[in-house]
């Protein structure tokens, strides 16, 4: 998501915007998305990305982020994230310099992460907005935090090109399945309902792509299910245009979204799309037998009862894809960057 609106706003062609961007890389890595010409990367080494900061790395993370981004000498800063957020605003503290916090998880995240939250919820005080993706969420933060939101949805980053959502093309039809495999996105129940379905429907198969600390509990439930032919996570792409054209079904199981960014990207290929509605992010996406189906009953039994509908049914699949490309378009680069153009200079 940084890199590609650092991207588009440095493309933007009435007016000039010098976008840097900061990560905790090390200097000679190589980035995983990676940023056009016209955006300056700076990775300033002071931790392992892969790994959780270790509390005497923060010193360092403070030091190098102060001394990085008064060299660069910003009109504004936007810290992604409250990981990010918390340290950049201890650096610039007395400085003058102007922080945007852009908030993408919903409140529930930090229901087992209270310190992470006071932090957030201090060092915001410091801040000269806050950025959220959707206004239901916003409503669910504490006053002095709502009072400095301002909605920017998140673009979907999309060739907008719809997918072969009947399986035409596909001997082995796809549920498709992307997200972090953490407890949060739930990934085991969708697991539990794929079995119930597997025997019923041999020609159709789960991927779910992601990378987490969950793999060897969802790899033990897969084996434990005998779906070590049929389940399949194989990891990380940064290729998703064909991970979503290859599937026929998309399913986002999750508790906690501020926005459902994967399950708008599945939407701008076409596919009909499957959630929960105590699911904040993905209640704001979905719209029950129009786009996908939003459950209300977080069972393995009430998704594998929708999921049998859209593998028996290809004009099903396609009306409800079809209604939900509609919906994401105006979620485009294009357009959201525009609000981020205006935005910034408003601020």
């Amino acid at each position: 998501m940084v890199s590609s609106l650092a991207d588009a706003l440095s493309e933007i062609s009435d007016i000039t915007m010098d976008m840097h961007v900061l990560s905790f890389d090390a200097v000679n890595d190589t980035p995983f998305f990676r940023t056009g010409p016209k955006v300056m990367r700076h990775c300033i080494g002071a931790s392992n990305p892969a790994k959780k900061t270790g509390i005497f790395e923060v010193p360092a993370l403070i030091w190098r982020l102060r001394k990085t981004i008064l060299g660069i000498k910003p009109d504004i800063v936007v810290a992604f994230m409250h990981s990010s957020f918390v340290l950049t605003q201890m650096a610039l503290l007395g400085t003058g310099v102007r922080v945007i916090f852009s908030e993408h998880t919903a409140p529930a995240y930090y229901s087992t992460r209270r310190a992470e939250f006071w932090l957030m919820r201090l060092f915001s005080l410091f801040s000269k907005r806050i950025t959220i993706v959707s206004r239901q969420i916003g409503e669910l933060y504490p006053f002095e935090m709502a009072e400095k939101m301002d909605v920017l949805p998140n673009p979907v980053i999309s060739d907008f090109l719809p997918g072969d959502v009947m399986g035409v093309n596909h001997l082995r039809k796809i549920i498709l399945s992307v997200g972090r495999l953490n407890k949060d996105k739930e990934h085991s129940i969708l697991i539990e309902s794929f079995s119930l379905l597997a025997e019923k429907f041999p020609d159709w198969d789960l991927r779910i792509i992601g990378e987490g600390p969950e793999r060897l509990h969802l790899e033990l439930l897969i084996e434990s299910l005998g779906l070590d032919r049929r389940v399949f996570l194989p990891g990380t792409t940064s290729d998703m245009d064909s991970a979503y054209k290859s599937a026929q079904i998309f399913v986002l199981p999750s508790r906690y979204e501020s926005f459902g960014l994967a399950t708008a990207e599945a939407m701008s290929h076409s596919l009909p799309v499957v959630g929960f509605s105590d699911c904040t992010g993905t209640r704001e996406l979905i719209v029950n037998e129009e786009n996908g189906y939003l459950l209300g009953d977080r069972s393995p039994e009430s998704l594998a009862g929708a999921l049998e509908k859209l593998i028996s049914s290809c004009d099903l699949r396609c009306s409800l894809g079809h209604s939900g490309y509609l919906k994401s378009l105006k979620f485009s680069m294009q357009n959201v960057v525009q609000e981020w153009k205006a935005y910034i200079i408003r601020i």
